[in-house]
């Protein structure tokens, strides 16, 4: 049969039609149909009336909300939905108020916009309802639906849409005869079915609205003036480079969620890989939309966190340039440094500032925002504040609520390059389950980036691999810039050094073409071999495969791709000849590391020369925190360079591991930032696969956190276990951490309650050791001098120790040679330096290191590079400490007026009398970690085969082994000690650092030297006393010491000598007899001094 036409036909004549009323004979189908037109016919006047209404509306931004609770209860009565058939011709419509024109608006609901009515299915088998009815039907009922989507066609339109309702018809109504199927329908007017008065107006067509031009005339809610929430918006004039920058950030794109996400939610989570443009950008979203403005609604700073000082300070540098005019808005506070005034609207710090602010301020009320940048790093400051702005957010936003005067929302934004956010969106103690903050992923500004996997992995000379890598990229890839990935400080001043050697601007013939494999084996550069095994190292020596991993997952199919992409590779480089590398271009090597003076440093964002490729070695500081532009190439060697911290011995070490699976891939998005790049991978596949972790261990489980746990006390945070850390520390770390602050002072005994001397540590921003001597420094007027100390211990050893040539290598060149002989000339240099400045009679390394502070002051700043550079000292250090000396003295300054000092760069030497109080505070900071001379303890001790004078530290039952039963019971001075040379060792040495060495040896560093009688006085909580003995008082020696001391005192109570022995530590070590002297005071002898 064919298919049924869409156009209604006219009736026979004849036949009996009454309208809608009438009594003929209408089939189920036809009945269907019209009813069908009219309720269509109905919503499409509706809703032309509806936005004829619209049209004239004013808007208002409450109501951005979902079209999910359209169909609410009206707000405004008298503006009906339908039209009122006795409402007079006459009615005026009043002018359409036209207001500035504000991007992402929305419709709220119950503002002025009425109930759609519900769509009527039509009876089948009843009667048919006229248009009267149907209309009073749809005046009388609630929407239940969420939305309909409705179709604005005529009847002959509507007839596709109801083939389908036809289909079930026909197949439930067998009934109907074919001469209902013939009959016609009568086209009536709509006006008269509907009875509609024909004077008024109908509605014309809905308009089309284009999206880059937004109608004017927008909503006018009906809302109560009092919950109304001005709309604000900052109108920022930016240049057209900038917009253009600005429009390919992925994060641009997303402005609208973030911004909606951040007003109904308390906490947002924001994942974006580096180069989405985060950093810069959100802070810019909420500027514009009013936060931090004092007439908006949030007048409370915008506050952005930075783990690190050259991060906080760059990204406020770029964004104050991005917003132009605006930019005086923008400062930031670091440790050193302030550039915040009572104008500032967005502020960027660090971690540990923000840290000290909310331990004055826990509302933190002067900020509207906060946002916690770099979270996935998992630094021990942002860890902190998570937990603390969980707990100080709620509160706040609840004071809000109450309409406490002052007291506005706050909102927090934790923002990580990865999607580490278990720990955060999982974690109950955080947020409870019904206030998980929502994630939003941002997708990265990523060019596609190749990544080639080595066939086996080096284990041992991964610097050489990494040399070999550079050098076939550097021949034979096009051109672009090469960042290679290494551990530390002298593995890259090695390969820098190798670097410039072959390929450096001086080398003529650098290139060394058809180099080939010599006797060793070493891989040539010979074109074919590259071919082969391009992305796929070998060893350098073929019998060294005990020492490697073999991959043997990697397909063939890998080997495939590689020479498919180095054959792109070529044919690209012969379409593009001016991208070609050529064999004369030498490379422009660059080192990179956190110890780099800063002017070194910003080398990486100049202009490279002309006619050079670029080379940055660097640490894993260019993973996240720095973008550098032109690099194309990465070569990974997979490894960093950790601090580890044990708590149990407080041994610090410096090991190189494998880095973490998310590190490899941040360390590959580098090569794609500019355009596609292509990561080489120093280890094989099943290496990656095996050993590396997902994810590096937060810093809370590699640093002490004494600190942190006194700061929680100043806060009334007394019970730290139940504090909501990201990822809780092992009880064990706690208790050790408030073990240690009962030993100085800063903690009761019993409850674990702060005390007033805690009070006072807690004031300063250093380690709560620094802080009790800063507490206790003000004796004998050496507080300037214990402030410089404490600046130093802070910032590290100013002394720089040269990198000395191996002499395992045969044969050398010339400029070998000359390397040798300058570094043996620096070593010279740098012992002469620390046996100058430790004086004559040497017995701290602390104290040589305030001879250098006072020695570097008193040069003239013009001389001091020359000074520094001529003793083997570290000027970036030695700058970094005159400014802590500054901070620290203007926090006593402010807090403790009473003690009446002031900055003195050029401080004299102090005196006899004042180096040995300095060594007393320097024990009361480091009363736990005392050393004591072996042979002291144990005279029958057998020193063969020990290199050195062996020591025994306080915790040494926990020191790791190493497979030699003599290191794992000793420590010993470190040989740049300046006690390490005297004749006669100390018996008993405080250190403040220990570090474990390579060969598994653990050396103790700022060692001084101290008198076992200052252990029962100065460390009185780890010190016990046995039972005294009363000397006989007979004695001529000692009658005349009684009489001595009773000629300085007034007391005429009866007094005693007598002897007790000392035990010190938890070990209980016998430390030399003591003579006490002690007073009868209320029938109790009590001690008054030590003899």
């Amino acid at each position: 049969m064919g298919k049924k036409s869409k156009t209604p036909a006219v009736p026979k004549e004849g036949k009996d039609v009454q309208g809608l009323e009438g009594t003929g004979k209408w089939s189920s189908k036809k009945r269907k149909r019209l009813d069908k037109y009219i309720t269509k016919k109905l919503q499409k006047d509706e809703k032309n009336t509806l936005m004829e209404k619209l049209n004239q509306s004013q808007f208002h931004h409450k109501l951005m909300v979902s079209s999910r609770s359209l169909g609410m209860p009206i707000s405004d009565p008298s503006v009906p939905l339908f039209v009122d058939m006795n409402a007079s011709t006459s009615t005026q419509t009043a002018p359409p108020v036209v207001s500035k024109v504000q991007l992402g608006t929305a419709l709220k609901p119950g503002q002025g916009i009425g109930i759609l009515p519900k769509r009527i299915k039509p009876n089948n088998k009843g009667k048919i309802l006229s248009a009267k009815e149907i209309l009073e039907k749809f005046r009388g009922v609630k929407n239940d639906d969420d939305s309909d989507d409705y179709s604005d066609s005529d009847l002959s339109d509507s007839e596709e849409d109801s083939e389908e309702d036809d289909d079930e018809d026909e197949e439930g109504s067998e009934e109907e005869s074919s001469e209902d199927e013939e009959e016609r329908i009568i086209h009536t007017n709509i006006d008269d079915l509907m009875e509609i008065d024909p004077s008024l107006k109908r509605p014309e067509d809905r308009p089309q609205f284009e999206a880059d031009k937004p109608n004017t005339n927008v909503i006018q809610t009906t809302v109560d003036s009092s919950q109304q929430q001005k709309a604000f918006y900052i109108n920022v004039q930016r240049t057209e480079k900038i917009q253009e920058v600005r429009q390919n950030l992925p994060v641009c794109g997303e402005e609208q969620t973030i911004m909606e996400k951040i007003r109904e939610n308390p906490c947002i989570i924001v994942c974006g890989a580096t180069g989405s443009g985060k950093t810069t950008q959100i802070p810019q979203f909420l500027f514009e939309a009013g936060y931090g403005h004092p007439d908006g609604e949030n007048p409370g700073m915008v506050g952005i966190t930075q783990p690190r000082r050259v991060a906080a300070v760059s990204t406020s540098v770029r964004v104050g340039e991005e917003l132009g005019d605006m930019g005086k808005f923008v400062g930031y506070q670091i440790r050193y440094d302030t550039k915040v005034d009572k104008d500032t609207r967005i502020k960027f710090m660090t971690d540990g500032v923000l840290l000290r602010e909310v331990s004055k301020d826990f509302l933190l009320q002067k900020y509207s925002v906060i946002i916690l940048d770099e979270a996935h790093e998992r630094t021990l400051n942002t860890d902190i504040l998570i937990g603390v702005l969980s707990r100080s957010l709620k509160l706040r936003n609840k004071m809000a609520q109450e309409g406490k005067p002052g007291i506005k929302p706050l909102r927090l934004i934790i923002m990580s390059a990865t999607l580490r956010v278990q720990d955060f969106v999982e974690n109950q103690r955080l947020f409870e389950p019904t206030e998980i903050p929502p994630v939003i992923n941002v997708e990265a500004r990523q060019y596609p980036v190749v990544t080639h996997f080595s066939k086996r992995t080096e284990l041992q000379d991964y610097v050489g691999e990494a040399f070999t890598k550079v050098g076939r990229i550097h021949q034979k890839l096009p051109k672009g810039g090469i960042l290679v990935f290494l551990t530390g400080q002298n593995e890259i001043q090695q390969l820098v050094y190798k670097l410039k050697k072959v390929y450096g601007p001086k080398k003529k013939n650098f290139a060394r073409d058809n180099f080939v494999e010599n006797k060793d084996n070493q891989i040539g550069w010979e074109a074919e071999d590259y071919q082969n095994d391009a992305g796929n190292n070998k060893v350098i020596e073929e019998d060294a495969e005990e020492d490697v991993i073999y991959d043997s997952d990697l397909d063939d199919d890998e080997y495939e791709d590689e020479e498919d992409l180095m054959e792109e590779l070529r044919e690209e480089a012969k379409q593009n000849p001016t991208q070609t590398a050529s064999k004369d271009q030498p490379l422009y090597v660059l080192p990179l590391y956190s110890l780099l003076p800063t002017q070194q440093q910003l080398k990486v964002f100049e202009p490279v020369p002309e006619g050079h490729r670029l080379c940055i070695v660097a640490t894993n500081v260019a993973e996240t925190s720095l973008t550098i532009p032109g690099i194309r190439y990465v070569v990974d060697c997979g490894r960093a360079k950790e601090k580890r911290y044990n708590i149990d011995t407080g041994i610090t070490s410096y090991e190189v591991d494998w880095t973490s699976k998310a590190s490899a891939e941040q360390r590959a998005g580098r090569a794609g930032r500019t355009g596609p790049g292509h990561s080489y991978r120093l280890y094989s596949s099943t290496v990656y696969n095996d050993y590396f972790p997902q994810f590096s261990d937060p810093e809370i489980f590699r640093t002490s956190i004494e600190g942190t746990i006194l700061l929680m006390k100043a806060m009334n945070l007394d019970k730290v276990q139940n504090f909501p850390f990201p990822t809780p520390p092992p009880l064990s770390n706690i208790i050790r951490g408030e073990n240690l602050l009962e030993y100085l002072g800063a903690l009761k005994s019993k409850v674990k309650t702060i005390t007033d001397i805690g009070k006072i540590m807690v004031q300063f921003p250093v380690n709560p050791r620094l802080g009790k001597m800063l507490s206790v420094g003000n004796q004998f007027g050496c507080l300037e001098y214990v402030i410089a100390l404490v600046a130093a211990i802070t910032c590290g050893d100013p002394f720089i120790k040269p990198d000395f040539v191996s002499n395992e290598d045969d044969e050398m060149d010339e400029d070998d040679e000359d390397r040798k002989q300058i570094n043996s000339k620096a070593k010279r240099d740098y012992y002469r330096s620390l046996q100058l400045h430790g004086g004559k009679e040497p017995t701290s390394d602390l104290l040589r290191i305030l001879n250098v502070i006072g020695a570097f002051e008193y040069e003239p700043e013009s001389n001091q590079a020359t000074f520094c550079e001529n003793h083997c000292l570290r000027l970036k250090t030695l700058q970094e400490i005159r400014q802590l000396r500054r901070q620290l003295t203007h926090i006593i300054q402010i807090y403790f007026p009473s003690a009446n000092i002031s900055l003195n760069p050029k401080m004299s030497p102090p005196n006899a009398e004042q180096r040995v109080a300095i060594r007393q505070i320097l024990l009361a900071g480091y009363l736990d970690q005392v050393a004591v001379r072996a042979k002291y303890l144990d005279p029958d001790l057998n020193l063969k085969g020990m290199r050195g004078e062996p020591y025994k530290i306080m915790w040494d039952s926990e020191i790791p082994s190493s497979g030699d039963s003599n290191l794992e019971k000793y420590v010993y001075l470190e040989d740049s000690s300046c006690l390490h040379g005297k004749k006669i060792l100390p018996d008993i040495v405080v250190y403040s650092q220990l570090d474990k060495t390579s060969s598994g040896r653990v050396l103790m560093k700022g060692n001084t030297e101290i008198d076992s009688s200052w252990l029962t006085s100065v460390c009185s909580t780890l010190t016990k006393l046995s039972k005294p003995i009363v000397l006989p008082t007979g004695q001529k020696s000692l009658q005349s010491l009684i009489s001595k001391v009773k000629s300085n005192t007034s007391s005429s109570d009866p007094t005693r000598i007598v002897s007790v022995t000392p035990y010190y530590g938890p070990k209980a070590w016998k430390l030399p007899d003591l003579k006490v002297l002690q007073e009868l005071r209320k029938g109790k002898w009590e001690d008054k001094e030590i003899l």
